[in-house]
């Protein structure tokens, strides 16, 4: 091969390689599903054990509450510790977002028989919903829209507080979740944050640990199947080389098969790297 066909066959590879990079980028972003599947995440089994218990909604009190779901969101009924399953909404590279809501309410003051009073009556008042897990690799954060009460005491009624998609704990997953599969089951430990602890109305302190948390995700559409295998190509018929061709001839189908591959290899990048290789070869070739 001459100098011409080596200086050719460099530019093209190289073009290809700087070409290559953003193509994966894209394909990699291509490629999340679209999945259908839930949030499973309790919040926290002593939070529950206590809002559910003969504590919060005892005898003592007129007037109980308890817990309510709405929206989708399922439980499984349980009287002390249910599980809770937030409805998915939307999953991308990074985020993966639910709807519903779940109720928690306790310690009613209200002894009275005016109904329309006991919802505004509860020590122990907190609403979650609209569920989302920002996801950085096997790291996270979990993000809530809020209706909570400060938690005085069990006497004393707070002030209502509310915000939107407020981060109320860190997540630590036990591998990353890989949104290219065809399905996604991965749990999470959540630690409560200083912003969560007045999302929860003070009622736990930063660091403590809140329910674990896991990904239950099915994809839509056959994504992240594997693909079944092409079918290998026929192969042609040998060309037999002609003994009267001239070494001109073969050159020239040299060459000619050389471009062909420059310019299914090369993008603009390497096009560009190849104009310039040709320029700097004929500047050499007549000074």
């Amino acid at each position: 091969m001459n100098r011409f066909s080596n200086a050719l066959l460099a530019a093209s590879v190289a073009g290809a390689a700087l070409a290559i990079p953003a193509a994966t980028a894209t394909a990699a972003e291509d490629a999340v599903c679209s999945y259908t599947g839930q949030v499973d995440w309790n919040v926290r089994d002593s939070f529950n054990s206590y809002l559910l218990g003969n504590i919060a909604n005892g005898s003592a009190y007129k007037h109980k509450g308890g817990l309510d779901v709405r929206d989708g969101v399922q439980t499984d009924g349980h009287a002390r510790t249910p599980s809770l399953s937030w409805p998915v909404d939307s999953v991308t590279p990074t985020e993966v977002s639910t709807t519903g809501g779940v109720h928690w309410t306790g310690h009613n003051l209200y002894n009275g028989d005016d109904v329309t009073q006991v919802p505004d009556n509860f020590t122990l008042d907190l609403d979650f919903s609209n569920v989302t897990v920002e996801v950085d690799g096997t790291s996270g954060r979990l993000l809530v829209d809020y209706v909570s009460r400060e938690y005085i005491d069990t006497k004393t009624l707070g002030d209502f507080q509310s915000g939107e998609q407020a981060e109320l704990g860190t997540i630590s997953f036990a591998k990353a979740p890989d949104f290219t599969l065809s399905s996604v089951n991965v749990t999470g430990d959540v630690s409560l944050t200083a912003a969560g602890v007045s999302v929860f109305g003070g009622f736990y302190g930063s660091g403590e640990q809140l329910a674990p948390l896991t990904l239950n995700l099915t994809a839509l559409d056959g994504c992240g199947t594997t693909p079944d295998p092409e079918e290998p190509e026929e192969p042609g018929n040998p060309i037999e080389p002609d003994p009267a061709g001239s070494s001109t001839d073969v050159s020239s189908s040299n060459f000619t098969d050389l471009l062909t591959q420059v310019l299914s290899i090369g993008s603009m990048i390497g096009m560009v790297g190849l104009i310039g290789t040709i320029i700097n070869y004929f500047i050499q070739s007549f000074v």
